[in-house]
């Protein structure tokens, strides 16, 4: 079986600076739709480092896909697809750089450029992240320390895939928005447009 992780963090109330962060698992193409709570961390703050409640699970990872999970007498294989978390998120969880960094591209190196209030990326070819490069951690402005997820056999970088709602939905679509409704004449929308958007 194959396992698919999310790991976010939450406030409990607004009245109060406690975090809880449950670890979430699904067994990908089982169709089941909900995602038990499987472990998780709950504080009165944000844990210092994700290691401290991922270590455990790791741990019980680490024996699950090196001998197998015994089910009615036969042996399962079991292996972890992706932690799919949002961005920063998986920044935490990884260990690595905000999405919004100057290094913070979680697919390749390219290196960010302040222009506008904004950090951009170039619009060329840029080396793509390895897992290699990634357990070594080549890039020294891209980590802020040792993920315990590195203890795992999994590809990091392709098991952490990219987060759509920071991405676009937050971000490309928030800037598409803001230029259709208030930009410049030769891109906003006239009133019969808007009109039609919102039906």
């Amino acid at each position: 079986i194959a396992l698919s992780f999310n790991v976010d963090g939450l406030p409990i109330s607004k009245s109060s600076k406690m975090q809880l962060w449950p670890i979430q698992c699904i067994v990908v193409w089982h169709g089941n739709k909900a995602a038990p709570f499987v472990g998780g961390f709950a504080g009165p703050s944000k844990p210092a480092s994700a290691n401290d409640f991922l270590t455990p699970l790791v741990g019980e990872l680490r024996k699950l896909m090196s001998h197998g999970m015994n089910f009615k007498g036969q042996t399962i294989a079991v292996s972890v697809k992706s932690f799919v978390c949002d961005a920063p998120a998986r920044s935490f969880v990884y260990n690595m750089k905000v999405y919004m960094g100057y290094s913070g591209c979680p697919k390749c190196v390219a290196e960010g450029a302040y222009s506008n209030n904004r950090v951009v990326y170039p619009s060329g070819i840029s080396t793509l992240r390895t897992d290699n490069s990634f357990r070594r951690q080549t890039d020294p402005d891209y980590h802020h320390g040792v993920s315990v997820l590195k203890l795992l056999p999994i590809d990091c970088v392709r098991s952490a895939p990219l987060d759509y709602m920071h991405l676009l939905c937050l971000g490309v679509t928030k800037k598409l928005l803001s230029l259709w409704l208030g930009g410049p004449l030769d891109v906003r929308l006239g009133p019969a447009d808007r009109r039609r958007l919102s039906e």
